[in-house]
């Protein structure tokens, strides 16, 4: 029947587009974990190259 039909598809549409939803709420959540953690990494990089050449220009000696 025509009604069954035009349903059939309605719920087909509903089905794709919550899906897809999921899809873009998901693909959202991980950009924003990556940014994240390379927001991280570039900040922990610098902080190491700005304490490395603090000591490379201030070195000390042992004595023994």
């Amino acid at each position: 029947c025509g009604l069954c039909q035009h349903r059939t598809k309605r719920i087909i549409i509903l089905h794709f587009l919550e899906h897809t939803m999921y899809g873009l709420q998901g693909l959202l959540a991980f950009l924003i974990l990556v940014v994240t953690l390379v927001g991280i990494v570039a900040g922990l990089g610098y902080k190491a190259l700005v304490i490395q050449q603090e000591n490379a220009t201030n070195y000390y000696q042992v004595d023994r």
